[in-house]
């Protein structure tokens, strides 16, 4: 019999029954690192140790070579390998322009469970450097090819909502997934207004990449992935729905308050690597540029129920 094919033998009758199943590999690119220009030849995925993705400079390519730099800097911290680490396995490296700047060591506790998307944009209205975006998604097999499936087929929030059992019965066709996206064309911008050079760009970079991971990222798409590996889902989804405020204004607010969360405390955390990478001159120009956007926010109120589910 073919592997579908099941005999059925009642009362010295029997029958041959072929069943269709449509198989479905339940993994996923855990980690993704792509240029929206470009995301045919030159997406790097968790599953491709050790490559090297160079592409020609006529499609723009993966990436452009300050978010290349920025990144490896970033992964020079040990707060950037850790968050890195989560969605790699053993043995997994990145590799970007030619070099190899970080490899697992161990299976991350996200590999195949959940994915962080690394996006290069080309620009967002209003000038914003960055973003973080947290989905629910649905599975679908784990190709290279696939990745307009995992690109596009987030799970609206309010299906979420009102579908909390359904998730709940059947967890494995889902996955959570952070997406950090920077918009480089808005780096272009700022770096001719500010007068910065190469180094001062590539270090507002690696900061603004700590920002939206520790600031953002890590007191809610981290907390309501690490319930959802508890087994959790109620904490999950309450993580998942905190009031965040409108463009993140509230963690924004929580940052400039320094109100203590496991998110914040890795930021100071990653602040004080970066400074012992970049110098403390260039450290605090990034920072001042930084803080300043926030420092109306150190007097507002922030709702309470923005203040609870930030860490897990």
């Amino acid at each position: 019999m073919g592997r579908n094919e099941f005999k059925l033998n009642i009362a010295g009758f029997s029958r041959s029954l072929e069943l269709k199943i449509k198989e479905q590999e339940c993994k996923i690119p855990s980690l993704l690192l792509v240029s929206r220009a470009c995301i045919e030849n030159c997406i790097w995925t968790s599953e491709d140790t050790e490559i090297t993705k160079t592409v020609d400079k006529k499609k723009d390519g993966f990436i452009h070579p300050w978010v290349i730099k920025s990144l490896k800097l970033f992964l020079k911290t040990p707060e950037g390998q850790e968050v890195f680490g989560l969605f790699l396995n053993e043995g997994d490296s990145i590799v970007l322009d030619n070099e190899k700047v970080f490899t697992a060591t161990c299976r991350g506790d996200f590999y195949d469970i959940h994915a962080l998307h690394f996006i290069e944009m080309s620009d967002m209205k209003g000038g914003a450097l960055a973003s973080t975006i947290t989905q629910f998604h649905q599975r679908c097999p784990r190709k290279i090819e696939a990745y307009k499936w995992h690109a596009e087929r987030s799970v609206r929030t309010f299906w979420i909502v009102s579908n909390k059992e359904r998730i709940k019965n059947s967890p494995k066709d889902f996955y959570l997934k952070v997406i950090i996206k920077v918009y480089i064309r808005n780096y272009i911008e700022a770096a001719k207004e500010e007068k910065w050079d190469e180094e001062r760009v590539i270090a507002q970079m690696c900061h603004s990449m700590g920002h939206e991971f520790f600031i953002h990222a890590w007191k809610k798409a981290i907390p309501a992935m690490k319930a959802w590996c508890n087994n959790d889902l109620d904490s999950c989804f309450d993580i998942f729905q905190r009031d965040t405020g409108y463009k993140g204004k509230h963690d924004h607010a929580a940052y400039a308050q320094d109100i203590s969360d496991e998110g914040l405390r890795k930021m100071k955390s990653f602040q004080e690597s970066l400074r012992g990478l970049i110098g403390d001159k260039l450290y605090r120009s990034v920072v001042t540029d930084h803080d300043k956007k926030y420092k109306a926010l150190k007097n507002v109120v922030i709702p309470k129920g923005s203040q609870i589910n930030t860490e897990y």
